[in-house]
């Protein structure tokens, strides 16, 4: 592949930029890329039979559409379709791991705690007892056979199902 000049470097990078306002453009790219006004049409037409040029646009574009498809926000797009899917096919483990997948995105599954009243760029490790009360918590609010128990008694009283999942 032989080397490209600076106005030419230019044209690729401006016509293969899905995001810019030259995308796809030749003529527009072209007088971005600061060819001369009077033989714009021929440049851009020019530019685009070169098939060097064209290889570079298209390896570009490639790299362009491969990074867009695995931004973090269609990933994140996409596990939120698939659990709202799953749910409705009633694939609950697979709707639980998409949950899991976009709560650990957003850093909800943390055992560290910021306590940006005191100092927030000081960070603290929960307690046992912290812990525990959470997952009590956490336990009392998905058990549906709980549902008229306030937190206080399903902390007291666990089920069978609770005191597997808690180790005791």
């Amino acid at each position: 592949m032989r080397e490209f000049t600076g106005l030419q470097v230019a044209f690729v990078e401006l016509y293969s930029d899905p995001t810019g306002e030259c995308w796809s453009n030749a003529l527009k790219s072209a007088r971005t890329a600061g060819y001369a006004e009077a033989g714009l049409r021929a440049a851009a037409s020019k530019l685009m039979a070169n098939q060097e040029i064209r290889k570079a646009i298209n390896e570009l574009v490639k790299e362009h559409v491969v990074e867009s498809l695995y931004s973090p926000d269609i990933v994140k797009m996409n596990l939120a379709r698939v659990a709202r899917l799953s749910e409705e096919k009633n694939d609950l483990s697979t709707a639980a791991r998409c949950h899991e997948l976009l709560g650990k995105t957003w850093g909800m599954f943390s055992d560290r705690m910021i306590q940006a009243v005191e100092d927030p760029e000081r960070e603290r490790v929960l307690t046992e007892s912290e812990k525990e009360e959470c997952r009590r918590i956490a336990l009392w609010r998905f058990d549906t056979r709980l549902s008229e128990a306030g937190p206080e008694q399903a902390a007291s009283e666990p089920s069978p199902e609770q005191k597997r999942l808690m180790g005791t």
